[in-house]
């Protein structure tokens, strides 16, 4: 309140009502994310995902879902890769790699850039780079998207 000036009736009666209704109102209850609990087939999924990866040979995401049990949900396996689920188990897996590309990264900036170690380091920066947006469902290429405009 600034000096001089008083609370009206209306006012004062405003505030009152404010109160009243505040001091009433029952506790908002604030609902936990119920905590996603892998099946034991998006756990397969996950864990053959990574090897996949790992091992660096292509294998199709249907080879990968179907090889975890899944039948017919094949023909739209990245709704089985995508699933909570399996994000869930992929995501400690996820996290080391990104703790390891940093450290990589942070060799780089050491490195002399003249010398064969560059080389490897920064390989082994691409494809940990590669495995990561691979598994976060990020694009591993370089898309460009080009419009035209009359």
């Amino acid at each position: 309140m600034h000096k001089g000036r008083s609370i009206t009736a209306e006012g004062k009666k405003f505030l009152d009502d404010v109160a009243k209704t505040i001091s009433k109102a029952q506790p908002v209850k604030v609902e936990k994310k119920p905590e996603v609990k892998p099946t034991i087939k998006q756990k397969q999924v996950a864990k053959n995902y990574i090897e996949s990866v790992e091992s660096g040979k292509p294998t199709t995401k249907k080879e990968i879902v179907s090889s975890a049990g899944y039948g017919k949900v094949s023909s739209q396996p990245s709704r089985v890769i995508d699933s909570k689920g399996v994000q869930e188990e992929i995501k400690p897996y996820l996290e080391g790699l990104v703790k390891f590309r940093r450290r990589v990264l942070h060799a780089l900036e050491k490195k002399d850039l003249t010398r064969v170690e560059f080389r490897d380091l920064s390989t082994s920066l691409g494809k940990l780079t590669h495995d990561i947006q691979l598994l976060s469902g990020g694009s591993t290429d370089n898309v460009l998207v080009v419009t035209w405009e009359k």
